[in-house]
């Protein structure tokens, strides 16, 4: 009991997600998450300090048809997803990186 009081203490105050700066040129890494049945996805944000910092995070769970897609078509679905979904933290942006665990051809996309 006290352990998991403790736990929502630290959810409330610990500052897991950072405010967004929208300075323009500022880099925005999208991290996709893939498994069978779900997509998960974190937006972080190049701090002053040049360390990342997470702004916003989402997950999605998949539907028996998007279920049975190939791996690298999940991994691209998440992308379009995150741009869908989160589209008002990629405005202007100079650039955005998309990296992916499990995609090897996108291990890195850039995106000008």
């Amino acid at each position: 009991m006290l352990a998991m009081k403790r736990l929502k203490e630290m959810l409330v105050a610990a500052p897991a997600l950072r405010k967004v700066m929208y300075n323009e040129g500022v880099l925005i890494y999208m991290t996709i998450y893939t498994s069978l049945t779900e997509i998960g996805w974190v937006i972080n944000e190049e701090g002053e300090d040049a360390s990342l910092h997470a702004i916003r995070f989402g997950a999605m769970v998949l539907n028996e048809q998007q279920q049975g897609y190939a791996q690298v078509k999940r991994e691209l679905l998440g992308i379009v997803s995150i741009v869908k979904a989160d589209k008002d933290y990629f405005i202007c942006r100079g650039r955005i990186c998309a990296s992916s665990q499990c995609l090897q051809p996108l291990k890195r996309l850039e995106v000008a």
